[in-house]
């Protein structure tokens, strides 16, 4: 059974009709990154009847994570190809939402592409169909993208436990200063001793440290509440 994950992305195909059997091998190459949930993949055979086709090309460019060119002649040669989804995929990359992946199929003149750029694949930029075995070239390339995931992944439970650790420290600050304001105004002797433990609990709940301090005095910290994360800026 396939695993889902939060972080799947979705893997879009840019891809010339004449080297739809080449997208095909890539596809069978990718599937265990999608029986593990890692991706799901679109291509436009994947378009339901009665669909305007260029209108669903569209919202999955606009919806792909990941946006792979594969590059050969034909691509060139196409203007949808070309002018379209290749443009569209690297604004995406540019702004940052999708990732755009050149992936040479066929030997072309594309070193003075727009995508130049890019790190393609597979490495060192040899068109598959000029590897000894295409299927090592095609498998090197999907552990390519199964190592760009996993960084991913890597770094957005990095950032997650950053913005959890941020959101303790702003809460625990905000109960601190009120216990302290507690104890400083006057008030029967009783709230006075219940602020004095609730302090004591708090530094024992959370052990306070040069950057607990630092996230205490600090003035520019930022709560999120509709989305539960805290920036902080030092």
């Amino acid at each position: 059974m396939k695993q889902q994950r939060v972080s799947q992305m979705t893997v879009f195909y840019s891809c010339a009709q004449e080297d739809e059997a080449l997208r095909q091998r890539l596809e069978r190459h990718l599937s265990p990154l999608e029986r593990e949930g890692w991706i799901r993949q679109w291509h436009h055979r994947l378009i339901p009847a009665g669909s305007e086709r260029m209108l669903a090309i569209s919202q999955a460019l606009d919806e792909a994570s990941i946006v792979l060119l594969l590059i050969s002649p034909d691509f060139f040669a196409s203007h949808h190809c070309y002018e379209v989804e290749m443009l569209s995929a690297l604004q995406s990359h540019q702004r940052g939402t999708a990732r755009t992946i050149p992936i040479i199929l066929r030997t072309c003149d594309w070193q003075s592409a727009p995508f130049a750029g890019l790190e393609c694949l597979p490495r060192g930029g040899k068109a598959v169909t000029e590897w000894r075995d295409p299927d090592a070239a095609l498998s090197g390339i999907a552990q390519d993208l199964r190592q760009m995931l996993n960084a991913n992944t890597r770094a957005s439970q990095y950032s997650r436990g950053i913005q959890r650790t941020a959101l303790k420290y702003f809460l625990f600050c905000s109960l601190l200063t009120n216990v302290v304001q507690l104890l400083f105004y006057p008030h029967e002797k009783w709230l006075k001793i219940v602020g004095l433990a609730v302090v004591g609990l708090l530094f024992r709940l959370f052990p306070v440290n040069k950057r607990v301090w630092n996230i205490c005095f600090s003035r520019n910290v930022h709560c999120l509440e509709s989305s539960g994360r805290c920036q902080i800026h030092m």
